[in-house]
Parts: C-alpha cells; sequence; structure tokens
C-alpha cells in the first residue's frame, strides 16, 4: 500500500491482475489509524503523588487529563494488534490505557483481557474489589470477555480475602506485650483474641471496617 509513495511507481488501474489491499476500516477508523502513525503520542506519565494522597487504601480517581480520550482507545489498540505496530507504539497505547484502570475499572479489565495485557488486567482487578462484583448491571458485564476472563477475576478476588485474613489472623494484637492491660494481662488478651475471630469471617475484598471492641 505505502509503495505507491516511491518514487517512480506506477499502478496501472486497468490491469486486473494488479495486487489490491482491501482496508475494512471505516473512515473514520483509518484517520485514527494514519493520525497515530504519523503523530505518534507520548507515553502517558502518572502524575507526581501528593503528600496528603491517603495511601490505606484504593484511590478512585477521575479521569487523567494528559491521557488519550479512553473511547479512542480501544479501537486503536485492536488497530494496534491487526496492523502490527511497532513495539513501542503499543507500550505506549497501552500506558495510556493503564491510565484509566480506576475510572473504568470493568472495561479496562476486559479490554486488556482480550489484548493478553495482564500486567493491567491486575492492576485494572484491584479497583473492582469494591462495590463488588455483584452490584454490576448485565449490560456493565458485557464489556467482559468470556466466562474464562470472569473466573479468572472472581478467583483472584477470593484469593485476596484468603490471604489477608491468613495475615490478620497470624498478627498478634500485642506484640511483645506492647498495650497490654498490666492489671488484666491475661484476661484482656483472651478478650481481644476472642474478638479477633469473630470479625475474621466478616473481612471482605475492598471493605475497610474500624472496629472498637469496647474491652475493658
Amino acid at each position: 500500500m505505502f509503495a505507491t509513495c516511491d518514487s517512480g511507481y506506477v499502478l496501472d488501474m486497468l490491469d486486473e491482475e494488479a495486487e489490491t489491499l482491501e482496508l475494512n476500516e471505516p473512515s473514520a477508523t483509518l484517520n485514527m489509524l494514519f493520525n497515530c502513525l504519523h503523530y505518534p503520542p507520548e507515553p502517558y506519565t502518572e502524575p507526581p503523588k501528593s503528600a496528603k494522597e491517603d495511601f490505606t487504601r484504593v484511590q478512585f480517581k477521575s479521569s487523567p487529563e494528559s491521557s488519550i480520550p479512553f473511547p479512542i482507545l480501544p479501537p486503536l489498540l485492536r488497530l494496534a494488534d491487526k496492523f502490527a505496530f511497532t513495539d513501542e507504539l503499543t507500550h505506549c497505547l497501552r500506558s495510556h490505557l493503564s491510565a484509566y484502570v480506576a475510572t473504568y475499572p470493568l472495561r479496562v479489565y476486559g479490554y486488556a483481557v482480550e489484548l493478553g495485557m495482564d500486567a493491567v488486567a491486575a492492576k485494572a482487578s484491584m479497583f473492582l474489589l469494591d462495590p463488588p462484583i455483584s452490584s454490576y448491571s448485565a449490560e456493565d458485564m458485557k464489556a467482559v470477555p468470556s466466562a474464562e476472563a470472569l473466573q479468572r477475576l472472581v478467583l483472584l478476588h477470593d484469593y485476596r480475602i484468603t490471604k489477608l485474613k491468613e495475615i490478620l489472623g497470624g498478627e498478634s494484637i500485642f506484640p511483645h506485650d506492647y498495650g497490654l492491660c498490666s492489671k488484666h494481662g491475661h484476661k484482656t488478651r483472651n478478650l481481644w483474641e476472642q474478638r479477633k475471630t469473630q470479625v475474621l469471617p466478616k473481612i471482605q475484598a475492598g471493605t475497610f471496617t474500624f472496629c472498637h471492641f469496647g474491652a475493658t
């Protein structure tokens, strides 16, 4: 197709045996394709972290201002796969899709799984912990490309919950007796351990619960 730009190339439109290339994409899609090739975007870079940002929980953010608009990314990534974009350009587009994991987590997860972008899919899954998957509508769930992709997401969430319970269950409430009541030490420890065993089964992915046991 691009050989027509070479000096001295002559295309005989009357030659029925001349090789042709048919492009089934609509003009708007081809316009995106050629713009991306002629004016390749810069990779997306995360803005600097704010000193006041809460690092104790998953952050839900608005659409990043410096990224390629989200509706354009899925068709561009499919074009990158179909027309074998360079690795550099493909990685650049993937960095822009990754920028939306907190804004459109379910859709980004679906696109990432479809395109074999496991790292982006795993990152998007972090933002699907809360609200739970059961809260999404049937129309929303169409973003997940297959039953296998949904099952992988469910298993990943279950693994996270299981490991979190194991970590918390193995932690000592009063390490080296720090903070233990000097007067009722043994009774205090037993009471808090009892409360811990009651709370552990209630832990869910993406749930931040702060409990006051009222021990005295």
